[in-house]
């Protein structure tokens, strides 16, 4: 069975909650004040090169532990979700790949 599609779709739903648009603007208006705030120390003695690799680290931590943090609650709720419906023993019967 190809999985794929489904979690294409689950993707999909989830991107278009509203609270997904609110969490990408926080985001990206974090980002946005840490660039400036690195701009305006006049600490960037290695050009703006230095301040963009700086920033992209910012961003790519800050991606991850936000990637990690919205894995843990998906599956959570996933689980919460299989446990009230009643079908929680329905994934164990699923063959492994």
């Amino acid at each position: 069975m190809n999985f794929l599609p489904i979690a294409e779709r689950e993707l999909r739903v989830a991107a278009r909650r509203p609270g997904t648009y609110w969490l990408r603007f926080a985001c990206g208006l974090f980002l946005a004040v840490v660039w400036f705030a690195v701009m305006g120390t006049g600490r960037n003695q290695g050009g703006l090169y230095a301040v963009n690799r700086s920033v992209f680290h910012w961003m790519a931590t800050f991606a991850f532990i936000l990637g990690s943090f919205a894995g843990l609650a998906l599956t959570a709720d996933c689980l919460s979700r299989e446990k009230r419906e009643g079908t929680l023993g329905l994934l164990f019967l699923k063959p492994w790949p």
